[in-house]
């Protein structure tokens, strides 16, 4: 099954949503609790989450296993904006974990956070010159930074953190 990720290296834990858990029919292993403070809130929320395994194919055809925290909704719809690859040279010629050439909306069913960032991403870190950052993870590498928009008068810069379309495994 392909599944659009987001690596989140803000986020102490990793997630999956119950409708992927659904269409995986994976088996909970147990629960955990967890203390969750999203972006302006205040305060955190103590949340009771089960905890699922999935098998996540790398790029060399590998399998890692992750163990996750199950939650109904990771975020709305995220617009990644289509990047003129031929504006950096250091960058064109990068295989690349999803398509850089076209604009399209992700709604990542995982988030991967910090306790598995550093299991997927290598180090290996490419700038250009004067735009987006390319850093390789083991399912291909991902942008993130900014890119300069002429089109739009009110909005100089699009951000954006490419997100990664991998396919996943239940037991």
């Amino acid at each position: 099954m392909k599944l659009d990720l987001i690596l989140d290296s803000g986020s102490q834990c990793s997630y999956i949503t119950k409708n992927v858990c659904k269409r995986l029919a994976l088996h909970f292993l147990g629960s955990k609790s967890v203390s969750i403070a999203t972006f302006e809130s205040r305060k955190e929320q103590s949340k009771s989450c089960e905890v699922v395994k999935i098998g996540l194919e790398l790029k060399n055809n590998q399998l890692i296993e992750l163990k996750l925290l199950v939650v109904p909704h990771i975020c709305e719809p995220i617009s990644n904006a289509a990047v003129a690859l031929e504006k950096y040279p250091k960058l064109k010629f990068l295989p690349f974990a999803s398509d850089m050439e076209h604009s399209r909306q992700i709604k990542p069913e995982i988030l991967l956070g910090c306790d598995q960032y550093w299991s997927l991403v290598t180090g290996e870190v490419v700038k250009s010159e004067s735009g987006p950052t390319a850093i390789n993870t083991h399912l291909g590498w991902i942008l993130t930074g900014h890119e300069a928009i002429r089109d739009l008068d009110d909005c100089d810069a699009c951000y954006f953190n490419y997100t990664c379309n991998t396919g996943a495994w239940s037991d």
